[in-house]
């Protein structure tokens, strides 16, 4: 609600990003994504669409503008079934969205507004047995040794008190409603979850709920290949038990002070996002020194260290840097977020992109990933990174459903756009695709891989020569020379082989085969070739190519998925073949 106040305090006005943050948060390290998250629940909230607003319009590098009127209106407080609602919540009553934001909507939440408290305290906590979703034996006592182990864990630590396991299952018993469990085992909060065992796999679902407030404080999701159930279940009694732990501290921990170090840290954090947002070699390895410079002045800067992981793995994927190096750096670095904020979404998201895309890691990547939603659903980021990998492994569904989440929540981040508009062009929603491109572009016109998205949706609609323009401006972009592979595509389809096979030897030219081979493949694919296409696949197997973990998703190779050939080469790579086509 404070970025709409800023925002009519200057109707009419191009407020900049750096303007607002500095506005709304000037106590706090906040990056660009969480202005966009409160951009996009303004526009939810008040029916608001970003590509023809009424509202709150974006100004494409620029920044945001309110176009609604604002004007002068008596403010009549009623007390009535709002009232009943949390404080954040009570700007929001429909009749006051119906008046259109107008100093109404203003005035009415200033006045219903009650000074900010500290959150509840929470220095007690009960473990209730955990449910097992069927009446497997094993499954049952998996249960039950998890929950004595995540009370064991909790116990230990010192300013906690938790009550005992006989106590707990006694309270279970009554079926009674939390609140009241809560009440009769004198604890201010509760955890509760489920345990789910399938195909060999063990799903474990927890929460911690307050026991006065009824809010979720936290909530994880573990995923556990086959293995000892004793150890899966110590493995995933610790991590709960410590990111349990941290919720509760950071809960009441004192906010942080305006400082002149503060806000020079948040503002190198949020040059470094700018950079790496560009999208080439020189502007990311740039950004990864905005983002040290901001630990420089703050070591503990989590998003700092998750930042720093999200470029190593982009320069690792992309082969800008030697991948074994890369993705070992971010990696690292992830783990550095994870013990400074083991909530920090993005750092498990970047932990599962290094499972996929290196390791070929799929359940443990699916963990990760799920992990980072249960954190923060409603992240973009995060959102994106889970639709771009459900897109990669051929489920264009789900990674479709991701996507357009993703969109919902942040429609003026480029990566976003992006990955939404390919999911979409796989799907058979061409038109729609190109308008997100478009939008990507109005962001960034000179976007390498805005062109690289347009090159693929052209050439899925056989217009080949508007392909040849878009992948032509793609490949010209400094670290995009994989997307020759669409040039050659695009020429060989448009009947032009000479051309394609001038661009495969450019492409030959510019790096290992083990890079190259995918790439290369797609230019074979066009020219009819497919027995030699997937022939370069095979290779690619062979020498481990990072480009394969994309290759369900890739708009090209999918056409080979009934080929009994490509199917060894998922085979190998322990993929299955996705019905979801």
């Amino acid at each position: 609600m404070d970025v709409l106040l800023q925002l009519a305090k200057s109707p009419g006005e191009t407020l900049s990003k750096d303007q607002l943050i500095d506005a709304v948060w000037p106590d706090s390290f906040v990056g660009e994504a969480a202005l966009s998250r409160c951009i996009s629940e303004l526009r939810r909230a008040l029916g608001d669409d970003a590509r023809d607003p009424r509202y709150v319009e974006t100004l494409p590098k620029r920044g945001y503008r309110l176009l609604a009127h604002v004007g002068a209106m008596p403010i009549h407080r009623h007390r009535g079934a709002s009232d009943a609602l949390p404080t954040r919540l009570r700007a929001w009553w429909p009749g006051l969205l119906a008046s259109a934001i107008t100093a109404a909507l203003l005035g009415t939440w200033w006045a219903a507004r009650e000074p900010a408290t500290t959150p509840a305290s929470i220095e007690s906590i009960a473990v209730l047995p955990l449910r097992a979703l069927s009446d497997n034996a094993e499954q049952q006592f998996f249960a039950e040794g998890l929950t004595n182990q995540l009370i064991t864990q909790l116990a230990a630590v010192r300013t906690l008190r938790v009550v005992s396991g006989l106590a707990a299952r006694q309270a279970r018993r009554a079926d009674a409603p939390l609140r009241s469990i809560a009440s009769s085992l004198g604890v201010d909060a509760i955890v509760d979850g489920t345990v789910q065992q399938s195909a060999g796999r063990t799903l474990v679902s927890l929460a911690l709920a307050h026991a006065t407030t009824d809010e979720i404080v936290w909530a994880g999701a573990y995923q556990e290949g086959p293995g000892d159930l004793l150890e899966i279940g110590q493995e995933v009694a610790v991590q709960a038990a410590r990111e349990i732990s941290f919720a509760i501290t950071m809960r009441t921990a004192p906010p942080e002070r305006h400082t002149v170090e503060v806000a020079a840290a948040r503002q190198a954090l949020d040059r470094g996002r700018r950079l790496a947002t560009h999208g080439t070699p020189v502007d990311s390895v740039r950004s990864l020194e905005e983002f040290r410079r901001a630990l420089s002045i703050d070591s503990e800067y989590a998003e700092a260290w998750a930042a720093i992981a999200e470029v190593q793995a982009t320069l690792g994927w992309n082969n800008w840097s030697d991948p074994a190096t890369a993705y070992a750096e971010a990696r690292a670095a992830a783990y550095a977020a994870l013990e400074r904020n083991p909530q920090m979404a993005a750092a498990h998201a970047v932990l599962a992109a290094v499972a996929a895309e290196l390791n070929q890691d799929w359940p443990e990547a699916e963990r990760r990933f799920l992990t980072a939603l249960q954190l923060e659903p409603r992240s973009s980021i995060v959102l994106e990174r889970y639709g771009r990998h459900l897109r990669r492994l051929g489920r264009i569904g789900a990674a479709l459903e991701h996507s357009a989440r993703a969109v919902d929540e942040d429609s003026d981040t480029i990566s976003v756009l992006l990955s939404h508009a390919l999911n979409l062009a796989l799907s058979g929603d061409h038109d729609d695709a190109l308008e997100r491109v478009q939008g990507a572009l109005e962001l960034d016109n000179d976007g390498g891989e805005a062109y690289s998205v347009l090159c693929a949706i052209r050439n899925l609609q056989a217009k080949y020569e508007e392909a040849l323009r878009a992948c032509i401006r793609a490949a010209a972009t400094p670290g995009r020379d994989l997307d020759l592979g669409a040039v050659g595509y695009a020429y060989a389809r448009a009947g032009r082989p000479e051309s394609a096979l001038r661009a495969l030897a450019e492409l030959n030219g510019s790096g290992g085969a083990a890079v190259t081979a995918p790439a290369a493949a797609t230019i074979r694919l066009g020219l009819g070739e497919t027995d030699a296409a997937l022939t370069l696949l095979e290779l690619a197997s062979q020498r481990r190519s990072l480009r394969l973990a994309a290759i369900l998703g890739d708009p090209y190779l999918r056409q080979l998925r009934n080929e009994p050939r490509f199917e060894a080469i998922l085979a190998g790579m322990g993929l299955p073949l996705s019905n979801d086509r």
